[in-house]
Parts: structure tokens; sequence; C-alpha cells
């Protein structure tokens, strides 16, 4: 859900590029600069919605939240370390989220850097 919507919005921002005027060519250098760009985006998209949020768009979409391995809420320096964790996994090939194939607990890189882990949300229900 995130990636679609996180290819979504940058799409979205290069089109308007386009239109103000811009120009994209598929030279190095410009393909560098999208490249770069779509770096950024990637890490503003979870940065800000992993620490001031708490949770992802798609996340939230899925029902899913994040705790502590204790199962506490965690602190926004722990969503921090995940926001950072999530560059790790992504620069690395995306080695960091296949990880999860062959760890025992089956968590990413950004669960065992910020100590935190993705679990269903509790049905909440009345009294």
């Amino acid at each position: 859900m995130d990636v679609g919507l996180l290819l979504f919005s940058y799409g979205g921002m290069l089109a308007l590029f386009t239109v103000l005027g811009g120009h994209i060519g598929f030279d190095k250098i410009d393909l560098a600069v999208v490249a770069a760009t779509f770096g950024l985006f990637y890490a503003q998209y979870f940065a800000l919605f992993t620490i001031f949020g708490g949770s992802t768009p798609g996340m939230m979409l899925r029902g899913l939240r994040v705790v502590t391995f204790e199962g506490g809420i965690p602190a926004s320096r722990q969503m921090a370390w995940r926001s950072f964790g999530y560059l790790i996994s992504a620069g690395t090939c995306f080695l960091g989220f296949v990880w999860a194939l062959w760890d025992d607990d089956q968590l990413c890189w950004q669960d065992r850097i910020s100590r935190t882990y993705l679990t269903p949300m509790e049905q909440i229900t009345p009294d």
C-alpha cells in the first residue's frame, strides 16, 4: 500500500514539475536527479508519517500499528530509529525488508534497529 501511495504522490510531483515548465530527459544527469529526489521523497514519507503519526497510511489501511518489543507504545526516539531503519533497509536494494524471510522472528532490519515491530490493531469493542 505504501509503495503505491509513494509512487502515486511522487508521480504527481513530477507531473507538477513538468507542467510548471521543467523537463526530465533520459540522460545520466536527469536520471540521477530523479533517483536522488525519489530517495528524498521516500525518506520524508516514512520519516514524517512514522515519527509524527506513529504509522504510515499503508499501515493504517491494513490495520497495523507499531509497538515496542515489550508491547508498549514506542517513544519518538524509537520511531526516529525506525525511520532510519527504513532508509537502511531500502538503501541496500531492499535487503532489509527481504531479511524477514530468514529471520527467526520474521523481523526486518528497521524492527531490529528500533526494537519495535508491526502488529494488528486490537478490535475496540463497546462495553
